[in-house]
């Protein structure tokens, strides 16, 4: 086969269709196990979050908060991946518009050909989104309870504080009321008040706070309790009174309490009512 110098020769052009990589139907999968996965997360998230509603009394504890934030922490990866994911699948996308454009597709098939990526892209986009905005829920929950659990440590330190003032108070009246001309002495005084290594733990679990301490404060608190239910009791019953030279008003009957209060000027009854508040609220925040 020859060909004349001049002679035109007419050729006709084939273009052979490149097959599209269509892994629509794989990403759809993916899609649909991601998901899944995303929603079990969701769901174990939000049971955590309705028990810990339930269960709590008066106020959250950092042990609590702690797997709220694990699980969170997870949700965030798997949204960051699946925003990944969908940024691939978008350069998918424009690189199968390359090819069908290339290929000179006619505009209805390559739209026909597309439309299932764009569908499964939309349908990833409304999920990444909706995802976001739980992410950004359950961030908002935790600083809410993050907030609260700095509230309550500080009305805990500030409590602390105050039960440490009405135990000196206490302390102080028993000196005075007990004292030895009044018919006191050391073995009563000490029987009765509170001890100072007691209420002293408070300045150091105030100043370092640690978990370790929590088991060491609830003992105290109870210790301090008891000393305060003590002062409820019939004077007779926790020691033998004694006379002094100045004696003491006393009715038979009184409790130690009803004594310090009918023989000191300070607002005694007061003292003890609020360490003893103090305490037991303190006792059932821990407790809860």
């Amino acid at each position: 086969f020859f060909i004349r110098r001049g002679e035109k020769v007419k050729t006709k052009v084939i273009i052979k269709e490149r097959p599209l990589d269509d892994d629509t139907q794989e990403l759809r999968e993916r899609i649909k196990e991601d998901t899944e996965e995303m929603s079990r997360l969701r769901d174990q998230i939000i049971r955590y979050e309705k028990a810990l509603q339930q269960s709590r009394q008066a106020s959250v504890s950092e042990e609590q908060i702690r797997p709220l934030n694990e699980m969170i922490a997870q949700y965030q990866y798997r949204m960051q991946r699946d925003a990944k994911e969908l940024e691939n699948l978008k350069r998918m996308l424009a690189k199968k518009q390359f090819e069908l454009e290339t290929t000179k597709y006619d505009a209805q098939i390559a739209e026909g050909k597309l439309q299932p990526l764009k569908e499964t892209i939309t349908s990833y986009q409304e999920k990444v989104d909706l995802d976001a905005q739980e992410l950004e829920r359950l961030r908002g929950l935790v600083h809410s309870y993050a907030h609260e659990l700095d509230v309550t440590k500080k009305e805990v330190q500030v409590s602390l504080r105050s039960i440490e003032d009405k135990c000196k108070a206490l302390n102080f009246v028993i000196g005075r009321v007990y004292a030895d001309k009044r018919g006191g002495s050391p073995e009563i005084r000490e029987k009765i008040h509170i001890p100072r290594e007691m209420y002293n733990e408070f300045s150091e679990i105030i100043q370092h706070p640690k978990k370790a301490e929590a088991a060491k404060l609830m003992k105290v608190l109870r210790l301090i309790l008891a000393k305060l239910e003590q002062m409820e009791l019939e004077e007779g019953s926790v020691f033998k009174p004694k006379k002094g030279r100045i004696p003491l008003e006393r009715q038979k009957g009184d409790p130690v309490l009803a004594v310090l209060a009918r023989n000191d000027n300070d607002p005694v009854i007061d003292y003890h009512a609020e360490a003893k508040l103090i305490c037991q609220k303190l006792i059932s925040i821990m407790e809860g």
